[in-house]
């Protein structure tokens, strides 16, 4: 449209010697591609607001982001005690105004995963000190009734027998009908594992990869990807965009549905500001923002030297949809800005996003009675959780009916209130050789 103008917000953590926080700061760019605010060396761009300072985190700090509609939610919390402390709401487009967000993630002690699906906000939790059979505690927050949920844990998956480094975090997600795509990654062996939430049913499910070395540059995948029907576009660990598809492969005889991803491949056609002043570093920061219509900001940064500023690479592009794997990228527009790091020291974007673009997704809601269900098994979920912990994987869990309460069968405590195929992530997955 002519004359449009687009704002991307950026979120964007920051520490210094004096001061340690997040930041936001909005770039508005013209239907051409074109950034709107001048910036150079000698007068970089300040950012616009900063959402947390040292007198609320101390430390140097975790930062999530997500956005459901036009608000954007930010939680952040100390680095090393991993447990969310604060939490704010910026409406983009209302007054601006930054509210506080008094409804913080009800578990405590975890490295937090905000996740926005189906119009509500996800929390995944990975244990801070990660154990080999602990599961992943999964909670939903609820509008209505301003409390998180909790929801089936994610059970952990034992890649090898005896994996000498167990940990694993978070990397990504895509939101698939009613289904929440969850990227894993395993440090020790070098291991991508997908796992599939339906949110209708409560259900977790076994997702298959196709059966070749995969190339890490492609899996896993970074941020919250975009779906269209089955096929996915998300941000690769390396630079650059990759697509895969998703789909039913079938079903057990229990009934258990199984899903399986295609091999990831990488598209061709991004090109990225190259400046001789400016060469890419080993680490490279990296968010992307969807504007629709295919159309995408792709924002990266560097660690960077200078006490005054900061290079921002923005490019923007548009994603050439064809059948198979034959899509590719047309870039628009790359251009490089400056930010000033004064009072800030250095800093990386974390988040971006676009308040008028609105993703195509399934609406859920919670239910009362769901919501009875839940408040029934809340005071045991922890109970639950620290049970699920002494080495469970997920084949070892054996297909039940949902159970709200704790029964006692041959003497033992029976603690899964999971329905049968909640827990059917095998453990054969593919994975990299070290």
């Amino acid at each position: 449209m002519e004359g449009q103008v687009r704002s991307v917000y950026l979120t964007l953590r920051f520490f210094s010697d004096d001061d340690t926080g997040a930041l936001l700061h909005e770039i508005q760019i013209d239907n051409e591609g074109i950034p709107l605010m001048n910036s150079t060396t000698e007068k970089p761009v300040r950012p616009e607001r900063q959402l947390v300072d040292k007198t609320e985190i101390t430390t140097f700090p975790f930062i999530r982001c997500e956005r459901i509609g036009s608000e954007l939610y930010l939680f952040a919390g100390p680095h090393y005690q991993a447990t969310a402390k604060v939490g704010y709401i910026f409406d983009a487009k209302s007054d601006g105004e930054l509210v506080k967000f008094h409804d913080l993630p009800f578990i405590s002690r975890t490295c937090p995963t905000i996740m926005a699906a189906h119009g509500r906000l996800y929390h995944l939790a990975t244990p801070k000190n990660d154990r080999d059979g602990e599961p992943m505690p999964f909670e939903v927050y609820d509008h209505s009734t301003k409390s998180w949920d909790p929801l089936p844990p994610l059970p952990q998956c034992r890649v090898l027998p005896d994996p000498q480094s167990p940990s694993r975090m978070y990397s990504g997600y895509a939101v698939w009908g009613t289904c929440i795509l969850v990227s894993l990654w395993y440090f020790e062996p070098k291991c991508f594992v997908p796992v599939l939430f339906d949110a209708k049913s409560r259900t977790w499910h076994h997702v298959d990869v196709a059966q070749q070395k995969l190339e890490e540059e492609c899996f896993p995948w970074d941020d919250k990807a975009v779906v269209v029907g089955n096929t996915i576009y998300a941000l690769g660990f390396e630079p650059g965009i990759i697509s895969f598809s998703i789909e039913k492969s079938g079903s057990e005889e229990d009934g258990t549905l199984m899903y399986s991803l295609t091999s990831p491949y990488k598209l061709e056609g991004l090109e990225l500001h190259r400046d001789p002043h400016y060469p890419y570093f080993d680490r490279m920061f990296q968010c992307w923002a969807p504007l629709g219509d295919f159309e995408f900001c792709f924002v990266q940064t560097m660690d960077h030297p200078s006490p005054t500023f900061i290079p921002l690479f923005i490019t923007m592009f548009k994603i050439i949809q064809k059948e198979g794997t034959s899509s590719r990228i047309e870039t628009l527009r790359s251009s490089l800005q400056f930010m000033s790091t004064e009072d800030y020291g250095q800093f990386w974007p974390i988040f971006c996003c676009n308040p008028d673009y609105e993703p195509n997704e399934v609406m859920l809601t919670t239910s009362k009675d769901t919501r009875n269900r839940i408040a029934d098994i809340s005071t045991s979920i922890c109970y639950l959780i620290g049970m699920l912990s002494n080495y469970v994987s997920f084949r070892d869990i054996k297909p039940k009916e949902a159970s709200l309460t704790n029964r006692k069968e041959n003497g033992q405590k029976e603690i899964c209130g999971i329905k049968s195929n909640s827990c059917r992530v095998e453990c054969s997955m593919p994975y990299f050789e070290p």
